[in-house]
């Protein structure tokens, strides 16, 4: 076959001219160039490599392929950007071959190359970052990798146009590709934002963890985007409370809070059928409710006790109705995959599709389609691999976790246990439940490795 012909099977005249023209030179580096182009033109848009794509394959993918010879990875790097140079692309070759690529390649302690990469990839600028909107994951489906590729370009663009400074400017350029980032999520397709196709691939990938999983998310995909949205009634308790906290506030020698704090308990009591039924929360005085709203906004690491006073986190200072929502929606669970936040999970997509529990065995009986919640979170937790003490997942087991989410949701002034009932729940709770699951599918960070895991 004539040298000329060789590569134009699977690339485009220009890069087939340009990888002859180096087999004619050293056949070994053009073959690294063909093997490193054809990863690069997987993971990039149909449009072409971008900046972040020849990032991602010289400082992760080829790492990983060749983790047992760095060497190896880094000739193909080098193959690459020989390729790149060729092709007119000095730029992505100045990063093929750059030292920053050559010390990731050979940083074999995981932890380290991970701090590593994250920070080559905020110095380089173009990586979408983190927002208040959506935390960006390890892993991700075709879909989302589009939609991350088109923030990313945009970012491209304006990192070389010179819009990214460093230095004492590096939080102005935060804010701006923060800024850019937000305006490329609110680009609609298809009659949606990109938002709300990230929520999508969200739900995709977070399905193929289990089948019960993925029929939890079944019938709640309407209620799911429309949670963009969610009343500031449902945070009025932590939004008074941080309001009282003020700059922070003395914890008294019998550790409580000053009787000011308990106007935000009476003045935010979530409604509750009338009667009380025999399995409603033992009363709790409203100083001992204060104590646990304290407790609990500090294991969501919004207050803290610092030399015999409680303040608030610098993120939560003067916060406003928004922020406190914002706070109560996404930090409640946090990022964490373990057995509490899929048993809280669980919990909420009950609730969230409007039918209610009962915890009385004399109360009304269920119907076919009702789903005790306990029994679906020990079904999720079976199914991706959880065991406890090595044994198989059992209701009873995952009890506890159950009815502390539902205590949760009473400290927070969300609902009461009676206000969980049949025919009891309000359009609020209901959409709160679809609010924190929304900021879960946007933010919880997505397990790479599920099985054999033990609480």
């Amino acid at each position: 076959m004539p040298p000329g012909n060789r590569y134009s099977g699977g690339v485009d005249e220009t890069v087939a001219a340009a990888l002859s023209a180096l087999d004619a030179e050293d056949p070994a580096v053009a073959a690294d160039a063909v093997h490193a182009w054809e990863k690069l033109c997987e993971i990039s848009p149909p449009e072409g490599p971008t900046q972040a794509s020849v990032q991602h394959l010289c400082w992760a993918a080829l790492r990983d392929e060749h983790e047992d010879d760095p060497d190896r990875a880094w000739a193909q790097c080098c193959a690459l950007a020989e390729l790149l140079r060729r092709l007119g692309r000095a730029r992505y070759a100045a990063i093929a071959r750059s030292e920053t690529t050559r010390r990731l390649i050979f940083t074999t302690d995981p932890d380290e190359w991970s701090e590593a990469y994250r920070t080559s990839l905020e110095a380089s600028g173009v990586e979408p970052p983190d927002t208040d909107e959506v935390t960006w994951q390890h892993m991700c489906t075709s879909d989302e990798l589009a939609i991350v590729e088109q923030i990313a370009s945009t970012l491209e663009v304006a990192a070389v146009a010179g819009e990214f400074g460093t230095g004492e400017r590096k939080s102005e350029t935060a804010a701006r590709r923060a800024q850019l980032t937000h305006a490329v999520l609110t680009t609609e397709r298809k009659g949606q934002s990109l938002l709300e196709a990230v929520l999508d691939c969200r739900i995709d990938l977070w399905s193929s963890l289990s089948e019960t999983r993925a029929a939890m998310y079944e019938g709640l995909l309407d209620g799911l985007h429309s949670a963009a949205v969610v009343p500031h009634r449902v945070a009025r308790r932590v939004h008074r409370f941080l309001a009282q906290l003020g700059d922070g506030t003395v914890v008294l020698p019998d550790g409580a809070l000053p009787r000011e704090f308990n106007q935000v308990i009476e003045d935010s009591e979530p409604d509750t059928p009338v009667g009380e039924p025999w399995w409603s929360e033992p009363h709790t005085s409203t100083g001992e409710q204060v104590i646990e709203l304290w407790k609990l906004l500090q294991r969501m690491r919004i207050v803290r006790r610092v030399r015999g006073r409680l303040v608030p986190a610098a993120r939560v200072r003067d916060a406003g109705a928004d922020e406190a929502l914002r706070i109560l929606l996404r930090d409640w669970l946090g990022s964490g995959y373990t057995a509490e936040t899929i048993a809280a999970e669980a919990l909420l997509a009950v609730i969230a599709r409007g039918q209610g529990m009962t915890f009385d065995p004399a109360g009304p009986v269920t119907h076919d389609d009702d789903v005790d919640p306990t029994i679906l979170a020990a079904t999720i937790l079976a199914d991706e691999g959880w065991t406890t003490d090595g044994d198989d997942i059992e209701p009873y087991s995952v009890a506890p976790l159950v009815e502390r989410a539902i205590g949760d949701l009473r400290v927070l002034g969300v609902v009461t246990k009676p206000g969980l009932a049949p025919g009891a729940l309000t359009d609020d709770v209901v959409t709160f439940s679809l609010g924190v699951l929304r900021q879960r599918l946007l933010h919880a960070r997505f397990p790479i490795h599920t099985r054999f895991r033990q609480w």
